[in-house]
């Protein structure tokens, strides 16, 4: 019998309010200073939705100045050039 089967054996064998005390409660305490915070933990949500509005904002910049240039100075729009947005990522 291993260590993991004694354990399922001894948890059985508590009652459903014990159960549920270890199941909703804690693995381990926190370290002394520390505080859980678990309803809205601190993350970095803020700079990933940056990094992804400025990237948007500069790569539609550039299709709109690409676009400019061959409408009003090449002034030869071929088929390539308007499915530009339309043309899936390129696979690794």
């Amino acid at each position: 019998m291993t260590a993991i089967d004694k354990f399922g054996d001894m948890f059985d064998n508590l009652s459903p309010a014990a159960q549920n005390m270890l199941l909703e409660g804690p693995s381990i305490t926190p370290p002394h200073g520390v505080e859980p915070n678990f309803v809205d933990p601190p993350n970095s949500n803020m700079i990933g939705w940056m990094v992804v509005i400025v990237g948007s904002v500069l790569c539609v910049g550039a299709m709109a100045i690409r676009m400019y240039n061959k409408i009003f100075y090449v002034k030869k729009v071929k088929l390539e050039d308007c499915m530009v947005p339309a043309r899936p990522a390129k696979e690794s």
